[in-house]
């Protein structure tokens, strides 16, 4: 996010899911006026106890309450890979309408075959995996082209797209 961020000013942000309240933090000191939603009341509350200053709202990022062209960037975590694939795509069709033109999303992908529960030390979640090809032809597919692609770790690729129309 930060090198991103010095490269080119993001003003308005959205941040999407997991640690929306740490991931705004990061953003405002960057000089960008983040929003954060999750469709948890529960994260939405620990979101405002870590981050009083930051601007939350409870909601489904598969029907985000945003204006059309209302953001310059996106960033999530790992929120898109604990839905199932169909629900994902319609999360990026919500935040494809939320950016404005020239805008960047940036995800974390699960990488890998096939849609799970999967066990951990928190109980089971939930985890749809994708190839990178099979992520950036569904955002592709929405007139977002992958400009960044970076190995974080053993299965998961920080992506970053920019929203062309």
């Amino acid at each position: 996010v930060r090198a991103y961020h010095h490269r080119e000013k993001i003003f308005q942000t959205l941040a999407l899911g997991d640690e929306v309240g740490l991931l705004c933090s990061h953003l405002d000191q960057l000089g960008a006026s983040a929003h954060g939603v999750d469709q948890s009341a529960a994260a939405i509350t620990l979101a405002q106890l870590r981050y009083a200053a930051g601007v939350f709202r409870r909601a489904d990022i598969r029907d985000l309450p945003f204006d059309r062209a209302s953001f310059d960037a996106a960033w999530t975590a790992s929120v898109l890979c604990r839905l199932p694939r169909d629900q994902s795509l319609k999360a990026l069709q919500e935040v494809h309408r939320v950016l404005r033109m020239g805008a960047v999303l940036a995800v974390n992908l699960l990488t890998g075959p096939g849609q799970e529960w999967e066990a951990t030390a928190f109980g089971p979640v939930y985890a749809c995996r994708w190839t990178v090809n099979d992520f950036a032809a569904a955002c592709d597919a929405l007139d977002m082209q992958m400009i960044e692609n970076l190995q974080v770790g053993p299965g998961c690729q920080a992506l970053l797209f920019r929203r062309e129309y």
